[in-house]
């Protein structure tokens, strides 16, 4: 308890006074944030009405929306809030490593955080897309946590149930975290069941939870009449796309996005290429796990590139050729380019990976991550909704980077110096995040 409270102190306390100080800074540019419109609504129609009309003609993120709209309308309260919000991130994912005593540690997971882009948490306001975002995120996380307790042998009280199936609730509530959720714990559930005939409550009563919440969004009246609006808004051909279309512009957003300069995908395989040279002295180990860095920074410039209208040109007159006809070699080169990187990430991961265990595992939460984001190609909205749609596809990226972390800890303990170099290079992207958030904010105001 002695170690933990250190690390409290050392760790957490430096992290709260910048997120408060951002929250001082943080301003709402009039008219950005749809959050002001739930709360003039609530206002006119009362609490009970505003959730009617929200799931009737909006979304079926009632619990999400209804939530930040009763705080957001008193800025302390919401700052309160939203700064417990990414203690509580932290705080789980630490948790789920088993590193609540371990200050070094906790410094990597907050550095990782403070890494992430704030500019990404703007987009559609600063309030509705922390709530829609950081608060489903961080509230999965602490879920997760209580199976990663579960699975360790400690033992849940009643109390502990009832807030992790609380925290499950409202974070699945938001459609990409539904996904994520339902995926993890239905394939975590089954596969503690087959192969070592343990049964976790938990984890199931969460798989319940979230497929319910999946089956919620897709038949909410409200999702379908919003689904119809945006179309309008932007794109007016999206019923021409056949599934396969839909898949094809999830996917390849998803790529460009990852490989463009994405800060958290940059740290994640820097920091694998230099885990492998390290550990296994082998040039050739060495090149591969570096490529998808390098990568990065080579495919900046295609960031802005407009998925949709260069795969989707054939159909700007209203014509609906067969998949084929449009998604020939040249259509997939690029596609095959990106796998090829991918596969580059996972090679590095297993070199670092104890067992074949937690390779699966570390390729689930990819997976899963990655499929977060995949499926926004099946929303009109995809290029509209920006990078912020990507974050739970960067958050499995810090995941993996942590856990890859401490599963070479006693290596790192060997090699003093490059232990240090990896909190020195957490530490230059998480100086980056606070430099870019801070002039965000003073931008902003």
């Amino acid at each position: 308890m002695e170690r933990i409270i250190k690390n409290v102190k050392l760790a957490y306390i430096p992290y709260l006074i910048y997120l408060a100080y951002l929250h001082v800074l943080m301003r709402e540019n009039p008219g950005q944030d749809g959050v002001l419109l739930y709360i003039g609504a609530i206002k006119k129609q009362g609490l009970a009405g505003f959730v009617v009309n929200h799931y009737e003609s909006w979304s079926s993120r009632i619990l999400v929306d209804t939530a930040i709209a009763l705080v957001a309308d008193h800025k302390i309260l919401f700052s309160m809030v939203d700064i417990a919000m990414y203690l509580l991130l932290a705080w789980s994912i630490s948790v789920i490593l088993d590193k609540q005593d371990d200050a070094w540690f906790n410094w990597i997971i907050i550095g990782c955080i403070v890494a992430y882009p704030m500019e990404d948490m703007t987009s559609a306001g600063w309030m509705a897309t922390l709530g829609n975002y950081i608060w489903p995120l961080a509230l999965a996380m602490y879920a997760l946590s209580g199976v990663a307790r579960a699975y360790r042998g400690e033992r849940l009280g009643i109390l502990r149930y009832i807030l992790y199936l609380i925290a499950t609730l409202f974070a699945t509530n938001m459609e990409q975290v539904s996904v994520v959720v339902f995926g993890f714990t239905v394939l975590f559930t089954l596969w503690e069941l087959i192969k070592n005939r343990k049964f976790y409550l938990l984890s199931a009563l969460m798989a319940v939870l979230s497929m319910g919440e999946i089956i919620f969004s897709l038949t909410c009246p409200g999702s379908i009449t919003r689904l119809e609006q945006e179309k309008i808004k932007w794109n007016a051909h999206f019923d021409m796309y056949t599934t396969m279309d839909k898949l094809n512009i999830g996917l390849k957003y998803s790529l460009i996005r990852m490989f463009s300069f994405d800060y958290i995908f940059v740290l994640f395989t820097t920091i694998l290429a230099i885990l492998v040279i390290a550990k296994y002295r082998n040039a050739i180990c060495g090149v591969i796990a570096l490529i998808p860095a390098l990568a990065a920074i080579f495919f900046r410039p295609f960031e802005d590139l407009n998925v949709t209208d260069w795969i989707f040109k054939a159909k700007q007159y209203g014509k609906i050729p067969h998949y084929d006809e449009f998604s020939g070699r040249t259509d997939y080169s690029l596609v095959y380019l990106f796998l090829f990187l991918l596969l580059c990430v996972l090679w590095g991961v297993t070199l670092l990976t104890e067992n074949y265990e937690m390779v699966m595992l570390q390729t689930l939460i990819l997976g899963l991550g990655l499929a977060s984001h995949l499926l926004m190609g099946f929303s009109p909205t995809i290029d509209g909704s920006g990078r912020r749609t990507m974050i739970f596809l960067e958050f499995s990226m810090i995941l993996s980077l942590l856990m890859v972390l401490s599963g070479n800890e006693n290596f790192l303990e060997e090699k003093q110096g490059l232990k240090k170099s990896v909190g020195i290079l957490v530490g230059v992207f998480a100086t980056i995040g606070v430099i870019n958030a801070i002039m965000l904010d003073l931008v902003l105001i």
